[in-house]
């Protein structure tokens, strides 16, 4: 991360107004009888990485609406919101935009500029430098650009731009950064609506090419980005790396994790300026911060998620907030349709036939790093006479513990609670047809299978869960940097993995990975005879976990998924700046791991592994697996993510940059794909 992305963290926009219900997207391309065929038989979805100002992932023709939202400045200060040493403070009344209900500044107050940034972090992708870019905007305002070639301004409301001309040697460690910033802004005609886009456009027949100029197309068939942003929406290069999967998850893009939805009218909509969905900061109480009730990084719109899938060919998977209203409310004689109704109804009447949507509420509520799990855990701990007591609906406890009060997971059993109530929405709105539009998910942590016992045992989740979803990473996240926690700490987890716990550890996890470099990682993780013991996170101890998994799932006639899955190898806490010399050769070696040609073969044995842990054709104990979705010889699996860049963090995306062609785990996940002799389903 650079010191510039820290400064920025804090930025959002401040004002809201009620949603304005913009219709629906619809690219071009579908109306010319483009099909993609290219997944017909993939057994693979992804995740797709948060659209922002520093991500890996280019997925819309507007750059723009990845751009950060407008933040304040002034002549002195780069953000006025930001930590800015020896530099005099920002006044006061400067601190807040004036901002209309679609992120759109307003006016500028005297000595107020507002800025914006795009294309921040590292490394760079080699396709977007030295590239020339269109900025448009309605209204009438004046701008200046920073950190580019050129800047030209070709007309009121015109600016060509070109990005910086970075040498190949330092494309991984400097930054793109463009700085766009708005010097004066008519309050009587204010700027909206900016654009940034690229050169050239698309043959209608094929969204998946760009091209240069309407030569290239058939007579009639060039649609120009600048004329048809609005309908071509995604970009063909983020089209093509995206086309052999199955399915996408969305929970990124809507911005799920600690989210303050309630209502629908307060969700993002295509109109919006910025389809930001930062993460960074969601803090109600801030009214500085990102948030969801503010015009700040509220996430893409559903339209635009639909849109997508209709294009592609994709099921999409949707998260449902988890504050989302799930029952319509009555104020004085008028009637509120709750979130999911009119969420499945928007569901109901733009995605296509043929296309069936993941329906998952909230992501990872057993996680208490994000504020679902909190708000599940005081839902199932909020009666009695104070209301801090165990509910006792949730208070039963069945499975491994012998049928004994577990109040420590109650929290699992109200999410199962909760979300059989949302799925009774959808029952309610779909109807009949139901069954042939989603698919109803329930979730919970791989290796914690008597979780997935409890979820589907309450009421009737069993009934109304037609998939259970897991994450089976494998690697493993080293969470202590104090020296203190060794492979014998933790039996929970490792108990699957042969560790002999009578035998204490000679040295630390971390500085096990460190003694067994590349090689002895990978022996690790494929189970190589004599490899070192590096505790949980090799196949032989995941696909164990995974196989229970997916026998208890069965047990109760639910078909098993991954929601997520992949690599695993990060620092927690992460530290960008960090001067430990363990920490640093973790992160080299977590990134030398990653980058190692044998990480192809590696996702190949993963995904084949999870394939037999979930084969339908083979049984254990007694119990058949129910045919999965979508993949009848192994559930379809859904790797996190498709691209992004690596950091202390963690090393997600299956690219580092969208043109990478390098990237091993991406080229595993396309190997596997090309395996076949996956069938799909009929009718699935």
């Amino acid at each position: 991360m650079s010191l510039l992305r820290s400064l920025l963290l804090g930025i959002a926009a401040t004002a809201f107004a009620g949603a304005v219900h913009a219709a629906a997207i619809v690219p071009p391309s579908i109306a010319a009888g483009f099909s993609n065929t290219a997944n017909a038989v993939s057994p693979l979805g992804s995740n797709l990485s948060s659209p922002t100002d520093y991500t890996r992932e280019y997925p819309f023709v507007n750059y723009f609406k990845m751009a950060r939202p407008w933040f304040p400045s002034n002549g002195d200060q780069f953000n006025c919101r930001g930590p800015n040493p020896g530099l005099p403070a920002c006044d006061p009344a400067l601190l807040t935009l004036n901002l209309d209900a679609r992120g759109n500044v307003t006016s500028l107050k005297t000595n107020q500029l507002a800025r914006s940034v795009i294309f921040t972090g590292s490394p760079v992708d080699p396709a977007m430098r030295n590239k020339l870019f269109n900025f448009f905007f309605d209204g009438d305002g004046d701008f200046t650009f920073n950190n580019v070639q050129s800047a030209t301004r070709i007309g009121p409301n015109q600016f060509q731009i070109r990005t910086q001309q970075i040498p190949d040697s330092e494309l991984a460690t400097r930054e793109l950064t463009v700085i766009i910033t708005m010097t004066r802004n008519n309050p009587q005609n204010p700027v909206k609506n900016v654009r940034l886009l690229p050169q050239g456009g698309i043959c209608a027949a094929n969204p998946l090419v760009s091209v240069a100029a309407a030569t290239a197309c058939p007579q009639g068939d060039f649609k120009s980005f600048r004329t048809f942003h609005q309908s071509i929406v995604f970009s063909p290069a983020f089209l093509n790396q995206i086309k052999t999967y199955r399915s996408l998850r969305f929970m990124d893009w809507m911005k799920t994790n600690n989210s303050l939805t309630q209502r629908f009218a307060t969700r993002p909509v295509p109109l919006d300026q910025f389809w930001n969905s930062d993460d960074s900061f969601n803090d109600v109480n801030d009214p500085n911060n990102c948030n969801m009730i503010t015009r700040g990084c509220k996430g893409v719109p559903l339209e635009v998620m639909i849109a997508l899938a209709n294009l592609m060919d994709m099921d999409p998977w949707f998260n449902i907030p988890h504050l989302a209203t799930f029952a319509d409310t009555v104020t004085n004689g008028v009637t509120t349709q709750s979130y999911v109704k009119q969420f499945a109804t928007l569901l109901q009447d733009q995605l296509e036939p043929g296309r069936k949507a993941y329906i998952e509420y909230s992501n990872e509520v057993w996680n208490f790093q994000f504020r679902q799990s909190v708000f599940a855990s005081d839902q199932a701990n909020s009666c009695g006479a104070q209301g801090d007591q165990l509910c006792a609906e949730f208070a039963l406890s069945l499975g491994e513990f012998g049928g004994q009060n577990d109040p420590g997971s109650a929290f699992v059993r109200f999410y199962s609670k909760r979300a059989q109530q949302i799925f009774s929405v959808f029952d309610e709105v779909l109807g009949a047809e139901r069954p042939n539009r989603i698919r109803r998910v329930m979730a919970t942590q791989a290796v914690v299978p008597y979780f997935t016992d409890q979820i589907l045992s309450f009421g009737n989740g069993a009934a109304m869960a037609d998939v259970f979803a897991i994450a089976p990473y494998f690697g493993d996240t080293i969470t202590d940097f104090n020296d203190d926690f060794t492979p014998e700490d933790d039996r929970f987890f490792y108990r699957n993995c042969g560790t002999n716990f009578t035998t204490p550890a000679a040295v630390t996890r971390r500085k096990a990975f460190i003694a067994a470099g590349v090689n002895g990682v990978f022996d690790w993780l494929n189970g190589v005879t004599g490899a070192p013991d590096l505790g949980y996170g090799s196949f032989n101890c995941v696909f164990p976990l995974v196989r229970q998994q997916a026998e208890v799932a069965a047990s109760h006639g639910v078909p098993l998924t991954s929601y997520e899955g992949g690599q695993h190898f990060l620092l927690s806490p992460a530290n960008f700046f960090t001067t430990d010399p363990d920490e640093i050769a973790l992160n080299t070696l977590f990134d030398q791991v990653n980058r190692d040609p044998r990480m192809q073969s590696t996702y190949v044995n993963y995904l084949n592994r999870w394939r037999a842990a979930t084969d339908t054709t083979s049984t254990n104990n007694g119990i058949t697996l129910n045919a999965p979705a979508i993949a009848p010889n192994g559930a379809v699996f859904h790797h996190f993510v498709n691209s992004d860049s690596w950091s202390p963090f963690g090393r997600w995306g299956s690219k580092e940059f969208p043109t990478q062609i390098t990237s091993p785990k991406f080229k595993g996940l396309q190997s596997y794909i090309t395996q076949k002799p996956l069938a799909i389903v009929p009718g699935d």
